[in-house]
């Protein structure tokens, strides 16, 4: 995989909302796409290059937000509940 300039990454925005993008990484560290929280998308990477294209960007599931939104560690079942919860993908009222 080639090597990503990050100068360039960090210029980058949300092709939709101009919004702020963050790297998402493989378990090797190897870049994948770029995420855009507000939107719930991630952009791929393929072969260094970030595909913008709306069209090629792929909703973000739970996992993926917590990982966009910075989360590190999530320790305890209690934890990841009460992020679920804070971040609106968990319904406590049954």
């Amino acid at each position: 995989m080639t090597a990503l300039d990050h100068r360039l990454i960090d210029l980058l925005v949300c092709p939709i909302c101009k919004g702020p993008l963050k790297m998402q990484r493989d378990a090797e560290g190897q870049p994948q796409a770029l995420t855009c929280a507000a939107d719930r998308l991630a952009f791929p990477i393929r072969d260094g290059i970030p595909i913008m294209l709306p069209e090629e960007a792929r909703r973000l599931g739970v996992v993926d937000e917590i990982v966009a939104a910075g989360v590190k560690r999530l320790t305890s079942i209690d934890r990841i509940q009460d992020y679920l919860v804070t971040h609106h993908h968990l319904n406590t009222e049954y």
